[in-house]
């Protein structure tokens, strides 16, 4: 009896141990499969004035440096990445008075996106993001920012040769340290994109409602309207986008908004492997 025991035991063991081992292998597996499919891309953008969240003109007019860089991971949706924001001019000032250099910007961000219901009327493209803002010049003011945002893209018939599509989102960004002065935003917009010889044009319209840049100074309402229009090309394995925005901006009485109407292009070279 007990030798039956100690055999059941081995041969347990045993079962366990090539469980352990055939599981290890399949991770690994899939680990190198992962990272083979994975996709890292770098950017980097000329923008004449950082128009950042709130619709802010953060640096003062001054125009900004935006590298970035993406990783995703394979087909699973997830993505991490970097992405600054340094201002090409030293003496200038940020709406807060303070100079721009004192406020450059980090932001260590990931997220998961994915399309559902991809071939049916109600196909959904949907981007959940997180990101952490940095500002290593500054005491004290980093933040957190968090979005999903969702994309309709066969849900609206066509018109001429393609079809526009509705998008929104919603958006809220609060202080890591500091109590108070948290931002939310809805969006909602709707873009279409125009064949123009051998390239698209991508347009788009949206209007913007949240707390606006004062936070809790402001009452909860219409913020902005945003329109721009951007198209690719291609250039000795890069890829060239240029993109023209203006923001029409509602007229705040209480000067700590910093809200303007704004008009600012950018240029955008992008690499991928």
């Amino acid at each position: 009896m007990i030798d039956v025991a100690k055999k059941e035991a081995v041969i347990i063991a045993i079962l366990c141990f090539g469980l352990l081992f055939f599981s290890a292998v399949a991770q690994k597996a899939y680990a190198e499969s992962l990272l083979s499919e994975s996709k890292i891309s770098l950017d980097v953008t000329y923008a004449s004035k950082y128009i950042a969240r709130r619709g802010v003109d953060f640096f003062g007019d001054s125009p900004a440096i935006q590298p970035n860089l993406t990783v995703s991971l394979g087909e699973t949706g997830i993505y991490t990445g970097i992405w600054a924001a340094i201002p090409v001019e030293n003496g200038c000032k940020d709406p807060f008075g303070d100079r721009c250099a004192d406020w450059i910007e980090y932001d260590f961000y990931g997220g998961y996106g994915k399309t559902l219901w991809k071939d049916e009327t109600f196909a959904t493209i949907f981007d959940l993001s997180y990101a952490y803002l940095y500002y290593p010049k500054q005491i004290k003011q980093d933040q957190h920012a968090a979005g999903i945002k969702f994309t309709h893209p066969n849900l609206l018939p066509a018109i001429g040769p393609s079809r526009p599509y509705p998008y929104w989102g919603l958006y809220y960004t609060w202080r890591v340290f500091n109590k108070g002065r948290n931002y939310q935003e809805a969006l909602l917009g709707i873009g279409y994109d125009i064949p123009v010889f051998s390239h698209t044009a991508s347009t788009f319209v949206d209007v913007i409602w949240g707390d606006g840049p004062g936070g809790s100074i402001n009452s909860h309402g219409f913020t902005r309207v945003r329109t721009g229009v951007s198209t690719s090309f291609e250039l000795s394995g890069l890829t060239l986008t240029p993109e023209v925005i203006y923001q029409s901006a509602k007229k705040e009485t209480n000067p700590a908004s910093w809200l303007e109407s704004e008009f600012w292009f950018k240029l955008k070279v992008s690499f991928s492997k």
